[in-house]
């Protein structure tokens, strides 16, 4: 029978991590066997562990209608847990069992893997199921040791293993962790099957996604003992069962109770995390709300024609032989028969090991400058040397892309938290909004991903509440009811775009000067300004142009900690609106905050350097070229555009002495689309960089974002192009 996508690859992973369960258990298996030969106490952690991996497979198996596989895993799982209670003693024998059971299981998956089904598995488990009965039939008092030698006096039974463990005992750290993560992933991907569910209630692939979501919450909380969870969660479970079922048709307000409760949920995992037990207040409230829904379904009749033609269909079924139906579609029959290659394997990785592996490959592309540079080799023919370097720093290269990729996440995940939010914010001020995503599977560090949740939870807060207007005025003023916001993210060269696009009242450029003014904001020099530079305006510490302070904020509130967040990523904010029609914010992000590629430039005696995606040329400069403005800065006519010029030297307070510029080499680089050059003595060479923080103390530099280790020792300073802007828009260009 045919499998669609979506159920394949709920197979895949469920056999991927049985699989890999299973390699632990049968290590533990091992290491038990070992006690018990050398007459040592039994691990009860260690037997623990491998009743949680059969229970999971036991519980995901029965889930996916795995009958085989549920039936072997409940029957051992009945014998374990008589030996983690003390009821039975384990025995070598025991150990022998459960090796065959580990055996069978994966056989079983491997049929699973090429099948995608039980159906047409030869081989027999009813002996093995039998012996599994047959030795957790046995308690304590009768129990006869068949690993002992004949002759040899019965072993006492220990007076601590008849007790019956705390449930707590058993619960680790480790399997607290895995829990709160697991749990949260889950949550997450229940909202935004309820955000969709909501506007679409008949889309069967979210309705399943959500009741699974809820079914693996409600399994896991109960295997812990969190009963507040586990029981939220099985009422909750009840309703989507019941909507699978088309008993049900779930409604706005019950979408915004569900929810709710996902809230609570979270909150209570969260707490988990911090140490605090998982416990939801008022809990047998929510309960009873859930509870409520579920009883005024009547169990529905199927009228007699259709049970007729349903008996007709089941008689016509067995008639038909007993071989798997042929799949519509030819790639779904195709895909099953490559059982000599593996598919989807995946392995879980501690990020704490991922951010340790990026600070070594840090370290090894520092290694590799300092041999590749060294200044021992200066002047020095080696041929073969360097074709060793080359080969080097391309398998360098290819290891930090490697490493990297392993930190990249796709954005989908926290757009779809995004979806929650405008949808919770639109409820609350009254106002329809609707949240148009794309660009959801671009991947970015996952350090980036922490950064930016805030700033785009601040920006879309601001669009609803001060951006999209109300219903009335939007029909006033010959807009659609519906206010619409696109949240979009691309790939442009080594960055990120994610663009924040509303289709409101936009920014009223006099109120944010008039409100500037009001407080202070607006310097002597900053009366005349430009669009951009009025924009900017909203990123100044306590501004805001909200009339009065609401729970949600107005326009401006917080633009300062968005500006922050992204700055400290080496990111940038760009702003464009216009008056009546909306605004559209970009914020530019580096693929990664690690590693970049920059220009090494030598002024005097100090280096530095600048991202190479950000140089757009470097040229020495005529005389005819400059133009000297009449406060004695310097701008350089390149291509018809007016370029300022800094001179680091100046702005480094170095005591060196003031060359022409036509004597030098002028750098232009371009961001946030405004050009600026720097007057530099060498362009040095190009080079891989490991950004690092400043030492403490060197201090605070102006428009140096961090440095990095050159393979000779000496420290570059890396300049940030962000900053560097806007000490050139201090610069008056008529």
């Amino acid at each position: 029978m045919g499998i669609n996508a979506e159920e394949r690859e709920i197979l895949l992973d469920f056999i991927n991590e049985s699989n890999e369960g299973l390699e632990q258990t049968e290590l533990n298996l091992l290491k038990l066997e070992e006690s018990i030969s050398r007459g040592e106490e039994i691990d009860s952690k260690t037997i623990d562990s491998i009743f949680r991996v059969i229970h999971s497979i036991k519980g995901s198996a029965g889930f996916l209608s795995l009958n085989l596989i549920n039936r072997i895993t409940h029957h051992a799982e009945s014998l374990l847990d008589k030996i983690r209670k003390g009821k039975i003693k384990m025995r070598k024998s025991h150990i022998d069992v459960f090796l065959e059971v580990c055996d069978a299981l994966q056989i079983l998956l491997d049929h699973l893997k090429t099948h995608f089904s039980e159906e047409g598995f030869e081989g027999g488990s009813d002996d093995l199921i039998r012996r599994l009965d047959e030795m957790a039939s046995t308690e304590v008092k009768g129990e006869k040791d068949t690993s002992r030698k004949a002759g040899s006096p019965p072993q006492p039974v220990p007076e601590e293993m008849p007790k019956t463990l705390d449930p707590n005992d058993l619960i680790t750290d480790e399997l607290k962790k895995q829990f709160v993560n697991e749990s949260l992933e889950l949550l997450d991907q229940l909202e935004q099957d309820l955000i969709i569910l909501e506007k679409n209630p008949d889309n069967t692939e979210n309705l399943q996604s959500a009741f699974r979501a809820l079914h693996s919450i409600k399994g896991n909380a109960g295997f812990l003992n969190y009963r507040d969870i586990n029981e939220i969660a099985h009422q909750a479970e009840t309703l989507f069962d019941l909507a699978r079922s088309n008993e049900l048709v779930l409604q706005t307000q019950q979408f915004s109770l569900i929810l709710k409760i996902v809230d609570f949920i979270r909150s209570a995992i969260e707490g988990l995390a911090e140490g605090k037990p998982p416990i939801i207040p008022g809990k047998f409230g929510l309960i009873d709300l859930l509870r409520g829904i579920s009883d005024k379904v009547e169990p529905q009749e199927k009228p007699q024609q259709e049970k007729a033609e349903t008996k007709a269909a089941a008689k016509e079924e067995k008639k038909k032989p007993e071989k798997p139906e042929r799949p519509e579609k030819p790639e779904e029959a195709a895909a099953p028969k490559k059982s000599g290659k593996k598919i989807g394997e995946v392995i879980r990785v501690d990020v704490e090991k991922l951010n340790r592996l990026m600070d070594l490959v840090g370290e090894i592309v520092i290694a590799e400058s300092m041999v590749s540079h060294h200044p021992d080799l200066a002047g020095m023919e080696l041929e073969g040397f360097e074709k060793a370097i080359a080969y080097l720093q391309k398998n360098v290269r290819d290891l930090q892309d490697l490493a990297t990729s392993m930190r990249m996440i796709p954005l989908s995940g926290l757009f779809g938290k995004m979806k929650r939010l405008v949808r919770d914010i639109s409820m609350k001020k009254k106002r329809e909004v609707e949240l148009v995503v794309s660009g959801g599977e671009t991947e970015v560090d996952r350090s980036v991903i922490e950064h930016i949740s805030d700033p785009l939870v601040h920006i879309l807060r601001n669009s609803i509440d001060h951006g999209i207007e109300e219903r009335k005025e939007r029909l006033k003023k010959g807009k659609p009811a519906q206010g619409i916001i696109s949240l979009e993210a691309k790939r442009v060269g080594g960055e990120i775009w994610i663009t924040i696009k509303d289709d409101g009242q936009g920014l009223n450029k006099e109120k944010i000067i008039k409100r500037a003014k009001e407080k202070g904001l607006l310097g002597e020099n900053e009366e005349s300004l430009n669009d951009d530079q009025i924009y900017n305006l909203i990123f100044r510490p306590g501004f805001s142009t909200a009339e009065k302070v609401t729970n949600i904020s107005g326009r401006g509130v917080g633009m300062d900690v968005v500006k922050k967040n992204v700055e400290k990523i080496r990111g940038r904010i760009d702003i464009t609106s216009e008056f009546g029609k909306g605004t559209t914010i970009n914020l530019k992000i580096p693929l990664t905050t690690a590693i970049v590629d920059g220009m090494l430039m030598r002024v005097e005696d100090s280096l530095y350097a600048i991202p190479t995606l950000d140089i757009r040329e470097s040229l020495q400069v005529h005389t005819e070229q400059i133009i000297d403005l009449v406060d004695g800065q310097e701008v350089v006519k390149v291509r018809e555009q007016l370029v300022p010029v800094i001179r680091l030297q100046e702005l480094h307070n170095k005591m060196g002495a003031m060359r022409p510029l036509e004597e030098g080499i002028v750098v232009v680089t371009e961001s946030t689309g405004k050009a600026v050059g720097f007057l530099v003595d060498e362009i040095v060479g190009q080079q891989q960089l490991v950004i690092k923080p400043l030492p403490h103390y060197i201090g605070k530099l102006h428009g140096v974002s961090g440095c990095a280790v050159l393979g000779n020792g000496n420290i570059c300073l890396i300049l940030d192009l962000a900053s560097m802007v806007k000490i050139a828009e201090s610069i008056k260009i008529d």
